[in-house]
């Protein structure tokens, strides 16, 4: 089931209601816009008064890429959400053809782009994950402390839960696009 089609437009008809999830602690954090110059199809993510910390912060977390109020993407990062999108904007058609993006990087940019473009709202979610240090014997230097990773848990077992609920998360790698 196909849910952007070759024009980016993403099809939320089927997705989960961001509602749904703020009972989890999922909370708005910024806001997508068009970029005044138009340049390169860029659109500019800011965050909304109060939660510039949040947007800024280096941290493990959850996020959500809501169009419409409805959820469009589930992914996760250990770098932040500002670190995170900055990535996705890498995600231009001029980098595209220099080869200098990722795939994902330009679908996401290109879905942000299109919806905008649409007069759709995007917005972006976050669900911080309280970090796990653990402590462990490394034979050669002795006693090591490390924070364990575990947001590609949550954002696989949040998708999953979704799609259990007889939701689409459109963008997500089970539909092909990510």
């Amino acid at each position: 089931m196909n849910k952007v089609n070759q024009d980016y437009e993403v099809d939320t008809s089927t997705a989960m209601n961001v509602e749904d999830l703020e009972d989890w602690g999922f909370y708005p954090v910024a806001y997508a816009e068009m970029n005044e110059d138009g340049k390169d199809r860029l659109t500019i993510v800011t965050p909304y008064d109060g939660m510039e910390e949040d947007y800024n912060t280096r941290q493990e977390l959850i996020y959500l890429m809501v169009i419409d109020g409805k959820v469009a993407k589930v992914g996760g990062t250990y770098t932040g959400l500002r670190q995170r999108i900055a990535s996705y904007s890498a995600g231009t058609r001029g980098n595209r053809k220099r080869g200098t993006c990722s795939t994902t990087n330009y679908h996401i940019s290109e879905n942000q782009f299109t919806s905008l473009s649409n007069g759709r709202v995007v917005e972006w979610y976050m669900y911080p994950i309280a970090p796990i240090e653990v402590e462990f014997d490394v034979p050669w230097t002795g006693v090591e402390n490390y924070n364990v990773k575990t947001y590609m848990k949550y954002e696989s077992t949040l998708v999953d839960w979704i799609n259990e609920q007889g939701y689409d998360v459109p963008l997500s790698p089970n539909t092909g696009v990510e």
